[in-house]
């Protein structure tokens, strides 16, 4: 029920901290996964790690990409989990800036849906997980982050937000393809932050620590594999029971 093997996807933001765990695991269970990112290279790429260096907020060079894997492979699987965020505070975020998160986070996240939707609506069956935030559920407490430069900011909470409720939208209106759509909604990954925002962040989480990326594996493997057959439009919230209190 949980195997999810000999399947072909695409990861974005692929190169980052969780697209590398996310692209490991899911090479190691038999995967071939394409990566798209737009770092200059892959240090981990491998005969089933595939690496594509893509703007995905340009519209031409994703679906001229998706149109070769397409011909190469059936695309199975799409996980949209790139994000841009701009740590300013709303009284210091350019309207620019806020444009190029939305234009990154949530739209460049729709043209891959779109690009890839195409090919999974011809072969009447697609699974797509986009990474939301939990800052797309609940505001951040400023009172946590103060001047630390880990700030969580307005545009990357209004993109998520964004992003979680178009999950939803296209959950119903794809599933007559066959197509689930789900997101998740992970709250801090630890990444050895400072020990003064630690001590003010891990008062409001009720399991009282941060989460290990590899934690996001599980959920992610869920939503892609038949044990989740019967769900789609859920935002599965990873967060250690944080946006419940």
């Amino acid at each position: 029920m949980f195997d999810y093997t000999n399947k072909v996807g695409i990861i974005t933001g692929g190169v980052g901290r969780l697209g590398k765990t996310f692209a490991q695991a899911l090479s190691e269970k038999g995967n071939k996964v394409y990566l798209f990112d737009i770092a200059d290279s892959c240090d981990f790429q491998s005969e089933n790690i595939i690496y594509r260096k893509i703007d995905i907020s340009n519209e031409t060079e994703v679906f001229n990409e998706i149109d070769i894997i397409s011909k190469e492979n059936k695309i199975d699987f799409l996980v949209n989990n790139a994000a841009l965020q701009i740590t300013n505070s709303f009284e210091n975020m350019k309207i620019e800036d806020f444009r190029k998160s939305i234009d990154i986070n949530l739209t460049a996240a729709y043209i891959c849906i779109k690009a890839v939707s195409k090919y999974m609506i011809e072969n009447k069956e697609g699974n797509i997980v986009n990474i939301g935030s939990m800052y797309g559920i609940v505001s951040a407490d400023p009172n946590i982050y103060g001047n630390s430069g880990l700030n969580s900011p307005d545009a990357y909470a209004a993109s998520k937000a964004g992003l979680i409720h178009l999950t939803k939208y296209l959950a119903v209106n794809l599933t007559k393809y066959n197509i689930r759509v789900n997101s998740i909604s992970p709250a801090g990954v630890f990444n050895n932050q400072p020990s003064d925002f630690m001590e003010k962040y891990l008062p409001k989480v009720p399991m009282g620590r941060m989460m290990d990326k590899e934690e996001l594996i599980g959920p992610l493997l869920f939503l892609l594999s038949s044990a989740s057959s019967y769900v789609t439009g859920h935002n599965l919230i990873v967060d250690g029971g944080l946006t419940i209190i």
